[in-house]
């Protein structure tokens, strides 16, 4: 299950976030309920880039994503046409690809997700 902004992510008490799109395999949809903030973790957050943004989804974001426990992170620089895929290893991300417009993605973390980067980039 795919959603987008704005859906929050509930990750501590204190620790609220809302990624541009998170993704649920399909075992664990029956533990989101679309009318309450999610206190799950997703399988997978993408962030888009701005300027008013990257400071923070490169920083504290990635942080309390990694600590939490979501398998993978995507960050699209849609002015590089730039996607990066990183895999949480030990508690942090760790930087598994960086994908252009004329490469072929795979997922680390979900087995059959794979995809041509240029449509990540498409108008």
């Amino acid at each position: 299950m795919m959603l987008h902004s704005p859906i929050d992510i509930v990750l501590t008490e204190y620790d609220v976030v809302q990624p541009d799109v998170v993704f649920f395999r399909a075992e664990r949809r029956h533990l989101i309920n679309m009318s309450k903030a999610t206190r799950v973790p997703p399988d997978l957050a993408v962030e888009v880039l701005s300027r008013s943004t990257e400071r923070r989804d490169r920083g504290r974001k990635m942080e309390l994503l990694a600590r939490s426990g979501v398998p993978e992170y995507w960050i699209v620089d849609p002015v590089a046409n730039v996607l990066e895929v990183h895999e949480r290893h030990e508690g942090h991300y760790m930087l598994s690809g960086v994908f252009s417009e004329h490469d072929y993605v795979q997922s680390p973390t979900l087995p059959g997700l794979t995809f041509d980067a240029a449509r990540v980039f498409a108008e």
